[in-house]
């Protein structure tokens, strides 16, 4: 008994510190120590594996997604006896928590004390940027505060924010009035659109924005290999 509480309480820490075993990070580095010029491009590319990695899957359970995925997913695993009720408990509760930032994200957008991104405008986005408004931040009388740092938190918050940005975003130039947030959901095609904006907070926060930067200096231009070698 005394062996399992420690095991249980090495996992639970090192989900809290975000140091738990990964893949993902695990085949990067693989990777990466193969020669020295796979150690220069990725090293420079993401510096940071497996803390950025388990960040991204933490805020995927605190999230809308990760109740669904519960709700789903983890029912079907737990009459299959692969997780117990506790696990299950555990993951639904995340999903719940992640939902009320997400919604508390929404309102705040809908008062204008958070932004979000700046749409798919990117001239909107570079002329707000200019004036000083940031993406993703906290606004407070006539100034704008980054709210990167609050990952994972404020990834549930920020899709929130993107959903309210989304259901409220210019139809060809004009903006619908009185749009009401349940139009979103009746369409289809805006609810895959939401799904996919909702990766936005997370690429452009500051722990994989370097990749970002490398992907976005790769496809601007003709000289894309130069330029992601000079980003």
């Amino acid at each position: 008994q005394l062996q399992k509480a420690r095991t249980h309480a090495i996992k639970e820490a090192q989900e809290a510190t975000f140091h738990q075993d990964c893949y993902i990070a695990s085949a990067i580095n693989t990777i990466e120590n193969k020669n020295l010029a796979t150690k220069v491009a990725f090293g420079s590319v993401l510096p940071f594996k497996k803390t950025p990695i388990n960040i991204t899957k933490t805020a995927l359970k605190y999230n809308p997604v990760g109740l669904f995925k519960t709700i789903t997913y983890g029912s079907v695993q737990l009459r299959k006896g692969n997780i117990n009720v506790n696990q299950y408990i555990d993951n639904l509760s995340k999903g719940l928590t992640g939902t009320g930032v997400a919604l508390l994200g929404f309102a705040l957008a809908q008062s204008g004390i958070i932004k979000a991104s700046g749409g798919d405008d990117d001239k909107k986005e570079d002329f707000e940027e200019g004036q000083g408004k940031q993406s993703y931040s906290i606004t407070i009388g006539d100034h704008t505060y980054s709210l990167d740092w609050l990952a994972p938190t404020g990834i549930p918050l920020f899709v929130g924010a993107e959903f309210y940005s989304l259901a409220n975003r210019k139809a060809g130039g004009t903006e619908e009035k009185g749009a009401s947030a349940n139009q979103l959901f009746k369409s289809a095609t805006n609810l895959l659109n939401a799904g996919a904006t909702s990766a936005n907070p997370l690429s452009e926060m500051s722990m994989i924005s370097g990749l970002t930067s490398a992907l976005q200096s790769y496809a601007n231009g003709t000289k894309s290999i130069e330029n992601m070698a000079l980003n």
